[in-house]
């Protein structure tokens, strides 16, 4: 005989069994809407991302072709930059090729006007045996800041000729002049500072066989004693370039 509690306990547990049953089902069946749920949205943001990293890419090969014409732009810049300088530095020197530099002059008292500095320029052609008309001085000025030495007081002298002729055989029998007297061509910035670069390049070198200075057409040039080899520059990587073959 079926003990009474025993059957209601069984029944219970049938329910329970049944009610389990059903909330499992409905747990498995809304845990697979939410899964699918998160698929589709890990889906979409998957694609997302792929479309984003696509265009991520194309930025990317933009900015490189960007970054070229940038560097290309500025290349042809500085080309041009150069190229400019250099041939604002032809005319700057061109108009030069009338005038000379004279250091070592000492100043007196009186003698820093333009009348008294080109009786002084007169004189100095007198002494390098150069015969020339009056005329043959266009204007000539102190020039720079002057100095003094055991009391003395000196300042350059630029003078501009006339005439080449005379400026070139002054500029030849410079040697005649006093030893403290030194003759240079007017030279540009530039070409001052190149040259000067270039004999610091042969000093440090070493190149004892070589050397460097301007013509008197104000262009700069390098000798090679051996070989005899003459060889003008207009750029700091043209000067390199030669001494690197000495």
């Amino acid at each position: 005989m079926n003990n009474p509690l025993t059957r209601n306990t069984s029944s219970v547990i049938e329910q329970l069994d049944i009610k389990f049953a059903e909330f499992k089902k409905e747990f498995a069946a809304e845990m697979k809407s939410e899964f699918e749920e998160m698929k589709q949205i890990i889906t979409e943001q998957r694609d997302t991302i792929m479309r984003m990293n696509d265009k991520l890419i194309q930025n990317e090969s933009t900015i490189i072709v960007l970054q070229n014409s940038v560097s290309k732009l500025k290349e042809n810049n500085e080309l041009l930059k150069a190229k400019l300088e250099n041939d604002i530095d032809q005319l700057e020197s061109y108009s030069r090729r009338q005038c000379l530099r004279i250091n070592g002059v000492e100043v007196v008292d009186g003698d820093e006007s333009s009348e008294a500095v080109v009786k002084i320029v007169k004189t100095f052609l007198q002494k390098a045996e150069v015969t020339a008309p009056d005329n043959v001085i266009d204007r000539a000025h102190r020039i720079g800041r002057s100095f003094t030495v055991n009391g003395r007081k000196y300042r350059s002298i630029i003078v501009k000729f006339n005439n080449f002729r005379t400026r070139a055989l002054f500029y030849k029998n410079r040697n005649k002049l006093d030893k403290k007297i030194r003759v240079r061509v007017d030279l540009t910035k530039r070409r001052y500072n190149m040259l000067k670069e270039t004999l610091n390049i042969i000093d440090e070198k070493n190149l004892s066989n070589t050397y460097a200075f301007a013509d008197i057409n104000c262009r700069l040039k390098i000798v090679d004693k051996v070989s005899e080899e003459e060889f003008f520059f207009n750029t700091m990587e043209e000067a390199m370039c030669f001494l690197s073959q000495c």
